[in-house]
């Protein structure tokens, strides 16, 4: 080999070596399902996550009429109005864009424009929806607040919180809770689905078989897998307490990818795995539940922002204190872009949260505090984005 060849080979070998340490991501294809696999190094470091306007919204007020005592669910409709549940009236919450009280419907009971047990709504079209898995009955209203009929469902009573979130006109997504009862004893498993407002089931997504004892906390993480939606795309986390694994279906039940990054699962610091002991909210037969918490779970959220990407509430490693400020890995196109911080709020890292919630639903960041009983709603826009790809 003459020096020039020589030099060359030595220049293309550089080049080639350069371009394997600064690739982020690379995009393996196979049967038509693109797989993006990440390194832990971030394409667009100098991204922040920049919060803007607040409104609050608190409840506790004297008047029940115009105030929630606790809820377990928000959403949005597409004027901005804001609703708001409270499982312990049974009641809906309406604010306008700017929070103020427009009015308040349902209720506890059994008869008409009435519920019992629910914990979750939807905003579906035209419509709210609640579901009473407890009385395996479904209810719609229109928005504002007209009682339009009850719906039979079947679902078993076992249910996983606020879930359904609307998709379109007539569909809705979340969990339809599946169970196996032997002569022993009980199994339970999951299903993400699409269904329509009357609850009835379209299209399953995926299948977490009923296999699991409702008494195994740590092992029966799977069937809380998060799960969110942008458009036509549906993410869900399978395996979400060991894995850093993302896919994606079309409404239609196409796979169309699998996002993933390396990610080791962290020990809790004694003072997280002692409060998520004390803490615990599981029960089964009368018996409260002590988790044997010893590896936190590589995720604990999925969340889709208003302009598409895929944000991942990720734990970390704290040597101290049981609440910090989230971190989240923004993906963009399936590539890991950052990891940002919440400043805004301090968290146990729990897929069970004990004193604060957080998520993102339309173009809004939305804080819960459970303990205050009171709602912080964001504006919110990123610095450092680089245009679409």
């Amino acid at each position: 080999m003459n020096f020039n060849r020589f030099m060359t080979f030595i220049f293309l070998t550089a080049l080639l070596i350069s371009c394997s340490k600064n690739e982020t991501m690379t995009v393996v294809e196979k049967d038509g399902v693109k797989h993006y696999q990440n390194r832990n190094v971030p394409s667009n470091p100098a991204l922040k996550l920049i919060t803007g306007n607040k409104i609050t919204i608190a409840g506790n007020s004297e008047d029940s009429l115009k105030s929630f005592q606790a809820s377990t669910d928000i959403e949005i409709d597409d004027e901005g109005n804001f609703y708001i549940f409270d499982p312990r009236t049974q009641k809906i919450f309406k604010y306008d864009p700017e929070g103020n009280f427009l009015l308040s419907f349902c209720g506890r009971g059994t008869g008409p424009g009435e519920t019992d047990g629910a914990q979750d709504i939807a905003i579906v079209g035209d419509s709210v929806t609640v579901c009473s898995p407890g009385a395996a009955r479904g209810s719609v209203f229109d928005k504002d607040g007209k009682f339009a009929y009850h719906q039979a469902i079947a679902m078993p009573g076992l249910y996983y919180g606020a879930n359904d979130t609307g998709i379109g006109d007539n569909e809705i997504l979340g969990f339809n809770p599946i169970l196996n009862a032997t002569e022993d004893d009980v199994f339970i498993g999951n299903e993400l689905v699409i269904k329509n407002k009357k609850y009835e089931k379209q299209l399953v997504l995926h299948t977490i078989p009923a296999t699991l004892h409702p008494s195994d906390i740590e092992g029966a993480k799977i069937i809380f897998m998060p799960f969110t939606h942008y458009g036509d795309d549906v993410y869900f986390a399978p395996n979400f307490p060991e894995n850093y694994s993302i896919h994606i279906k079309n409404r239609k039940g196409d796979m169309k990818g699998i996002i993933s990054k390396y990610a080791a699962r962290i020990e809790y610091n004694p003072e997280e795995k002692k409060h998520y002991e004390e803490s615990s909210r599981f029960f089964w037969n009368g018996q409260r539940l002590i988790p044997d918490c010893k590896l936190k779970s590589v995720m604990n959220g999925i969340y889709a922002d208003k302009y598409g990407h895929l944000l991942v509430w990720v734990s970390q490693k704290r040597k101290e204190g049981i609440k910090h400020n989230p971190s989240l890995d923004i993906f963009k196109n399936g590539e890991f872009m950052n990891t940002v911080v919440l400043k805004e709020i301090e968290i146990v890292e729990s897929h069970t949260p004990t004193d604060m919630t957080f998520g993102f639903k339309k173009d809004k960041l939305i804080i819960y505090n459970i303990n205050e009983n009171i709602f912080s709603i964001y504006d919110y826009h990123y610095e450092g984005m680089e245009k679409d790809k």
